[in-house]
């Protein structure tokens, strides 16, 4: 996926346009030219992992200790 949004930057770009806004925030220079689609997936899946694990390991679940 990465090597095909490299050759088509004009694809990447609407990939670009149909991220959340909550999201653009969170990836690194996603407003300059400097990101590249190697860089953009690897912090989607990170945020999305974050997410994932923030979900499993809530605070409110866990045993209470004296």
């Amino acid at each position: 996926m990465v090597d095909y949004y490299s050759a088509h930057s004009k694809s990447f770009e609407i990939v670009k346009k149909f991220t959340p806004a909550y999201l653009k925030f969170l990836i690194p220079n996603f407003y300059s030219d400097k990101l590249v689609p190697d860089y953009y997936f690897k912090y989607l899946n990170l945020i999305r992992s974050f997410s994932i694990a923030h979900d499993l390991y809530k605070t409110n679940e866990k045993v209470a200790e004296p």
